[in-house]
């Protein structure tokens, strides 16, 4: 764990440095005199980047080298601050000339007031030149901690994200997929999983109760695609008056599931507060007609709730031979369902696999190359059949074609990290670890700031990534 977090603070300092290293340096020198100075500053904060660009291909780092680059992340945030000084200085003068234009009447009592202000321009130039040298200081000293780490100067390759910091078109397509929306389109080796599934929610018989089927299997196992796969099916829209699919996850709320029912079939959302509206409005509009209701992602194993769901649920419809989907990683959420079938989705075939890998690697005609095969393989053996793990590693191959990548994620060390019950971590660690730039890997960060089953929505997120300054504007030219 210490080696990932290590990693992400060396991605961390990079994309920061990335940023400084953007800011509009020839602005500022041109407005300020500090030519040389600025010069100076960001030859070395790039010799900086360099040093970085060796700690991160190492995929565990030292408590020193962690300790280092912690110093670094330091020394680029007051170089961050330093220009956001200077920045800020630029729009506040601008901003007091247009409005010494707009107000000539008082142009005397602007310039007495200017001359002692605290930014004016004698103080200002004085104070920055200072804080200049302070952080050219600093980034010497972290100079000479590197060479006695051993730490080399990496030489710099142009970055995926262009020259200005951009993220390019390089990971583009969109920032979220609901869960109640998953791509079936990728999925390889479930055709029978789902014939299974489809002939138990349409062929069993009535028994005047509502019936409870579950899906359960490890994280990125494919439930929720596969779940999704049968909601589509033919066969259930034709068996089914209604279909409603509901992302449960922690929030397993019984009146929210009520009113998110009410909310897909009648399109808007319900002014009610209690289980008996809710469950009189449902039981108006069905009418007694059967549905299949999809709860994806279900953690509640207290059988009391379920016993109170399965009550509402039957009021509502349950004689019509109604169905619900349940997908779980817990063995324990089936059983305090009292399921009727429970279906253990297990890992894809190593062909499957393998097909998957190609699938989302190679473009649609796109012929795997011979010499990558081998080593393809092998990865996808080490993915132990998980189509999360085989997808996320996929799009990660999609941007390296030569063996010498494929062999580093191959014979990688984090395949070797504990996984503390959750299978995926090692795959999704490698996938962010292969990311094509910091900048990139810090607005994936970013999203951690986000609870579980959060809705994101992307204009807002690129707007946050913005305010936080981890995407920079392209310079005029």
């Amino acid at each position: 764990m210490e080696s990932i977090l290590g990693s992400i603070a060396v991605d961390a300092a990079k994309g920061t440095l990335n940023i400084v290293l953007a800011t509009a340096v020839d602005e500022i020198k041109l407005t300020w005199g500090f030519r040389g100075d600025l010069d100076e500053l960001k030859k070395r904060l790039k010799m900086l980047q360099a040093f970085l660009v060796d700690t991160g291909t190492r995929e565990s780092l030292t408590n020193l080298e962690q300790l280092w680059v912690e110093n670094v992340k330091e020394v680029v945030r007051h170089a961050d601050d330093l220009f956001d000084e200077f920045s800020f200085e630029n729009l506040r003068r601008k901003l007091e000339i247009k409005d010494r234009y707009y107000n000539r009447g008082s142009r005397l009592k602007a310039r007495y007031l200017f001359f002692f202000c605290l930014s004016n321009p004698l103080g200002f130039r004085w104070r920055m030149a200072h804080q200049v040298k302070d952080v050219m200081s600093m980034i010497d000293g972290v100079f000479k901690d590197a060479t006695d780490l051993g730490i080399r100067a990496t030489k710099l390759q142009v970055p995926a994200t262009g020259s200005d910091g951009n993220l390019g078109s390089v990971g583009a397509g969109e920032l979220h997929q609901y869960r109640e929306n998953p791509d079936t389109r990728q999925v390889v080796g479930r055709d029978g999983d789902e014939a299974y599934l489809v002939e138990q929610l349409c062929g069993a018989e009535s028994t005047g109760d509502v019936s409870f089927v579950a899906i359960v299997g490890i994280a990125g196992i494919g439930k929720t695609t596969l779940a999704r796969r049968v909601y589509e099916n033919e066969a259930m829209k034709k068996s089914f008056t209604e279909r409603i699919w509901i992302y449960v996850s922690d929030n397993f709320n019984i009146n929210r599931i009520l009113s998110r029912m009410i909310e897909v079939l009648a399109k808007s959302k319900p002014d009610l507060s209690s289980t008996e509206a809710l469950t009189k409005k449902l039981q108006d509009h069905m009418g007694g007609a059967s549905y299949l209701l999809v709860l994806d992602d279900v953690w509640n194993t207290v059988e009391e709730l379920w016993e109170s769901l399965k009550t509402c649920l039957h009021r509502i419809g349950g004689s019509s031979g109604s169905k619900v989907l349940v997908t779980t990683r817990s063995n324990a959420v089936a059983d305090s369902v009292k399921v009727r079938i429970t279906h253990h989705l297990e890992g894809l075939p190593h062909e499957d696999s393998w097909a998957l890998l190609k699938q989302t690697t190679f473009a649609n005609d796109e012929i795997c190359p011979s010499n990558l095969e081998e080593s393809g393989r092998k990865i996808v053996g080490k993915c132990n059949g998980v189509p999360l793990a085989i997808k996320a590693l996929g799009a990660t191959l999609r941007l390296k074609r030569n063996l010498q990548d494929w062999k580093s994620i191959e014979n990688s060390e984090l395949w070797k990290l504990p996984t503390y019950g959750d299978r995926i971590m090692p795959y999704l660690l490698l996938s962010f670890h292969h990311l094509p730039s910091p900048t990139l890997k810090q607005c994936f960060v970013y999203c951690s700031i986000f609870v579980k089953g959060a809705e994101i929505y992307k204009e807002d997120l690129i707007e946050m990534w913005m305010a936080q300054g981890l995407l920079v504007p392209p310079r005029r030219r």
